[in-house]
């Protein structure tokens, strides 16, 4: 009964940096994969269930603001792609200038997926102390 109680004490609310942060230690026991469409999918429906329910996001700069940030950083404003996108094109080599930035993402390799996903929480956490 005492574990009810304090269940129903805790306060509700989350914080997707902490969120993250879990998912950067064992990214694929929460995703199935270790690459940013996965991420992105986890993430998404996560916020989506925690909007749903009322509970609000603790965590502060909003992470909405990450993908502006990330576009801005790398010199993506101009097109329309996601921040996984930008990411896995950043962690390849290409620019947003570059003719062909559309890739196909059968030819990326687990080690290309693995650079961007270390470049994403890498990029995360900058954003959110910046």
């Amino acid at each position: 009964m005492n574990s009810v109680r304090h269940f129903f004490s805790i306060s509700m609310n989350y914080n997707i940096y902490d969120l993250i942060e879990k998912i950067s230690k064992r990214t694929e026991l929460y995703t199935g994969k270790r690459t940013l469409s996965h991420i992105r999918s986890f993430l998404d429906g996560y916020a989506l269930a925690m909007h749903e329910a009322n509970i609000p996001s603790t965590g502060t700069p909003e992470f909405s603001g990450f993908h502006n940030w990330l576009a801005n950083k790398f010199g993506y404003e101009r097109l329309t792609i996601g921040y996984p996108e930008i990411l896995l094109a950043a962690s390849l080599g290409k620019s947003a200038e570059h003719e062909d930035w559309n890739i196909n993402y059968f030819s990326v390799t687990k080690a290309q997926h693995d650079k961007s996903v270390d470049l994403f929480f890498s990029l995360v956490s900058e954003y959110k102390n910046a």
